[in-house]
């Protein structure tokens, strides 16, 4: 009997079904109805916390507290206990592998945390960097007038890797090569290699640079149905650049706004935590969504109207842009793992198998929405192609978050 009841249970697991969210459960309203932001932060943070500490950020603060606030937080600060063994191990073992260039743009912060102990805080490269601000700092900001007083918990972002300068990837993080690694130069007659061109032209190979054919018909009022043009393509590339203050200048607020837009969905929706996949799959629909709760449409429209867009047909053509680019440039391995993913239920049984149901459901959430980040249509990976190294260029350099949403090019 027990041998029939662990077969049976075994088959019903073979057989089981594993289904992936559907695209529509991705899919972002960016014309809802907006809620009331003041009311809908007072919810958050009160169901957030015991007590409303009156901010969300610190550099939100009021400038007075009631007594409450005082006796909680002074009983804080003299608050000696200390992380758990396990999380400093954690903390150690990342800081062991992390490059040694990293050290003071994190160090400074990790002086400014109670509960770490000396373990973390007296590491070489890391006790050198208690109050000191980073010396090497991007270009863009060298001229920003009291950098100086930059919170170090946004130190990292004054590296000139994390802006990208410096960097050929946005995949890996690039530092300076050694002297020792760099090879001599082979110095070839410029003649000999016009002759070699001409005898084995580019275009016989399959990895030519394709050159940007006829650009075709503009489209300013795009829904999915509308075909993506090259023209589109060129227009779109060219607000990215012009984004750049706007994102800049908005940064925080569009972070805060986030945060909303986030328990909002969690408090309309079945799935817990979902929000975050949806700005996966369609990053440029959550960035206009995020710029209408933050009032800033009209700003916004000013910027890409240079280029003919209106608010929602600008997100259309990012986010069908995105995904072919995306899909053009797609790896091996994610192109089989993405083709496995459709093959069949054996993949997600072999996952099922290690995971526990609640991370599970995550993953699914996660695996469905990696679907959806290379879900375009042929004709618009043709269009994109010959527009690769133009939308290279011009995608934000920083290339995780933008205006508010994760862009997460891989």
């Amino acid at each position: 009997m027990k041998f029939t009841m662990f077969f049976l249970s075994i088959l019903c697991f073979w057989r089981m079904a594993f289904a992936l969210p559907a695209p529509e459960e991705y899919a972002i309203d960016t014309n809802e109805k907006i809620p009331d932001i003041s009311a809908l932060k007072k919810q958050r943070d009160k169901q957030n916390s015991l007590y409303d500490r009156h901010f969300s950020f610190r550099w939100d603060m009021p400038e007075k507290f009631d007594t409450e606030f005082k006796n909680i937080y002074q009983g804080l600060a003299s608050d000696e206990r200390h992380l758990s063994t396990k999380t400093e191990d954690e903390i150690y073992k990342m800081l062991q592998v992390l490059p040694k260039e990293y050290y003071p743009y994190i160090g400074p912060y990790l002086h400014t945390l109670p509960q770490l102990s000396g373990r973390i805080l007296n590491m070489p490269g890391i006790k050198e960097t208690k109050n000191k601000f980073p010396e090497r700092i991007a270009e863009r900001y060298k001229d920003v007038e009291n950098i100086e007083y930059l919170s170090p918990s946004l130190y990292f972002l004054l590296m000139p890797e994390t802006v990208g300068e410096g960097s050929s990837s946005y995949e890996f993080k690039q530092f300076e090569v050694p002297e020792y690694f760099s090879v001599k130069k082979l110095r070839l007659n410029p003649e000999f290699l016009q002759k070699i061109a001409v005898k084995t032209p580019l275009s016989d190979y399959a990895n030519a640079p394709k050159k940007e054919k006829s650009a075709g018909m503009r489209h300013y009022v795009f829904d999915e149905n509308t075909p993506l043009s090259g023209a589109d393509v060129q227009a779109f590339s060219n607000t990215l650049s012009d984004l750049e203050d706007f994102n800049t200048q908005n940064k925080l607020d569009l972070i805060k706004t986030n945060l909303l837009i986030s328990y909002w969905e969690d408090q309309n929706s079945n799935k817990k935590d979902f929000y975050f996949y949806k700005q996966m799959a369609n990053p440029c629909a959550a960035m206009v969504r995020n710029i209408k709760w933050n009032n800033k449409v009209l700003e916004f429209q000013k910027i890409i109207g240079k280029n003919g867009f209106g608010i929602d047909d600008w997100a259309g053509v990012c986010d069908r842009t995105l995904k072919a680019y995306r899909r053009a440039d797609i790896s091996l391995a994610m192109m089989i793992h993405l083709r496995g993913l459709k093959g069949g239920d054996a993949l997600m049984r072999y996952y099922r198998a290690s995971m526990d149901s609640e991370i599970f459901e995550l993953f699914e959430n996660m695996m469905g929405a990696a679907q959806e980040m290379y879900n375009a249509k042929r004709e618009d990976v043709e269009t994109v192609k010959p527009y690769m190294k133009r939308l290279y260029k011009t995608i934000p350099e920083t290339a995780s978050y933008f205006l508010g949403a994760p862009l997460i090019i891989p």
